[in-house]
């Protein structure tokens, strides 16, 4: 998709950055009631309040729309892995570190994450960079004997559509925040790992203790 904002004049008085990010707040939150699958143009246009012409400027179909909210979500949880990244240098610590860090991050904006449970099931493109963060750092797992050799794409898919279901039960109320702390344990463990110390991994590199480990309270 063409970014068309920059260095460009003003729309209705307002920074195209800023009306574009207000029409992808919009769009949202549309998403998070409806499924990305079922929303139109006219479904985003009246959740606003700028003309059909003008939204149609920014973003001039619906996968234009997807595509624009998912790269953003990638973008602000990827920030959040800088840290870890940076500071951690063991593969299978930095594994656990980037689980616990899209799970806390998701966690605690609910609206953000339930819109990513929601694009998971659209047509738009998935963003491929934590998968192939994730390829590298197994590989070194493996290579230093602490993963079994196994099936990449199964490890991956193990790791990720996890995660996926955890958030997704959790936004529906029937799990705790805890939840992150289990799976990655349970990951580590299905990777080769000892149980004691992906719990030890897994503990060191969980986020959620100042959320709390009560129910969600986004029950549907």
């Amino acid at each position: 998709m063409s970014e068309r904002f920059g260095g460009e004049p003003h729309l209705l008085g307002e920074p195209r950055t800023g009306l574009r990010r207000r029409i992808l707040d919009a769009a949202a939150r549309v998403i998070a009631a409806k499924g990305a699958n079922t929303c139109s143009i006219e479904d985003f246009v009246s959740a606003t309040d700028v003309s059909r012409d003008d939204f149609l400027t920014y973003f001039p179909t619906v996968m234009d729309v997807l595509q624009a909210l998912n790269a953003r979500i990638i973008r602000e949880l990827d920030w959040g892995l800088e840290d870890a990244r940076n500071t951690i240098d063991d593969p299978v610590e930095l594994i656990a570190a980037i689980l616990h860090r899209i799970w806390a991050a998701t966690i605690a904006d609910p609206v953000k994450g339930w819109v990513a449970i929601r694009l998971e099931g659209s047509v738009a493109p998935l963003e491929s960079v934590w998968q192939e963060q994730f390829d590298i750092l197994h590989r070194r797992a493996v290579a230093d004997g602490r993963f079994h050799a196994s099936d990449l794409r199964a490890a991956r898919i193990l790791a990720f559509g996890a995660l996926r279901t955890a958030m997704r039960e959790y936004y529906l109320g029937r799990v705790g925040v805890d939840q992150g702390h289990h799976l990655v344990v349970m990951l580590l463990t299905a990777f080769g790992l000892a149980n004691r110390e992906a719990t030890a991994i897994s503990r060191s590199q969980d986020l959620t203790g100042a959320i709390g480990g009560g129910q969600s309270g986004m029950a549907h």
